[in-house]
């Protein structure tokens, strides 16, 4: 998949500061550390020495990730996350009852979804329209999207697919890069999504996204696409489809399917 790396303004009004993606190190420090520097060092906020003894203690006894045991997996957890955050109150701070062990995979999306971080990646609100022909292909994993789009696609054009770009940058084969990977590889996608409203280096482009929410979808229309195509591929067919890729995406599928809404602005094919 072509991807153009050209450089742009940082996102901060008025930052001369050249960047591929997103902010500047100065005001991507102002954008997604403020949270913690308001909150003060560590110590400050009651993570000390006792802290260290209790979390060793706690992690003793309860040594998985009680996120990944929901998932059906057996993972350390490594960090003790405050169910409620404690925001302060040391009487919450130390409440054991209101703690639980976490792997880092989880303490970081936990994080970024009390900060609203996730939801501006997942959904950037800075987007603007294409002003090349952009076509939407939205489907359950197996559904046949990156199909579709390899079958109507013209030479030339852009494919932007978020299983691509983890692979691209991980420089593993397709799904079979870490958990790591998602955020920069989202942060990629967002960017290559944003540079669509001034590209001309393609005369097209394809964004293959799940979707299954009628609002996600009304999202993405804010890109202004040719054509929004949802593909009903049965939930059934999706399964089999999937049962020999590296990794098991059959509750991905179910999941997409038990939140699939239809929308009648949508080109639906089965």
């Amino acid at each position: 998949m072509p991807v153009y790396r050209a450089k742009r303004p940082c996102r901060q009004p008025g930052c001369p500061n050249l960047v591929e993606s997103g902010y500047c190190e100065k005001h991507k420090k102002n954008e997604w550390h403020k949270y913690d520097d308001k909150r003060g060092t560590s110590s400050e906020r009651g993570y000390n020495a006792r802290w260290r003894k209790a979390r060793l203690i706690y992690l003793g006894k309860h040594p998985l990730c009680v996120e990944c045991e929901k998932e059906g997996k057996a993972e350390p957890g490594t960090i003790i996350d405050h169910i409620i955050p404690h925001k302060g109150d040391m009487k919450l701070f130390w409440d054991t009852s209101n703690w639980q062990g976490l792997c880092k995979r989880h303490h970081d999306i936990k994080t970024a979804e009390e900060t609203g971080f996730k939801k501006d990646l997942y959904y950037p609100r800075y987007l603007t329209p294409s002003r090349i022909p952009l076509f939407i292909v939205c489907g359950a994993p197996g559904s046949g999207k990156t199909t579709y789009v390899n079958n109507h696609k013209q030479e030339g054009d852009l494919i932007i697919d978020l299983d691509e770009i983890k692979s691209l940058l991980s420089g593993k084969p397709r799904y079979e890069s870490e958990d790591g990977w998602l955020e920069p590889a989202l942060i990629e996608r967002n960017r290559i999504l944003n540079g669509l409203n001034y590209t001309k280096r393609y005369k097209r482009a394809w964004f293959i996204v799940g979707a299954p929410k009628a609002w996600e979808r009304d999202f993405w229309r804010k890109l202004k696409p040719k054509k929004l195509i949802v593909l009903e591929t049965p939930e059934s067919e999706c399964i089999k489809r999937i049962k020999d890729r590296p990794i098991d995406l059959t509750n991905a599928a179910k999941k997409w399917w038990l939140k699939y809404e239809r929308d009648e602005r949508d080109i639906r094919y089965d």
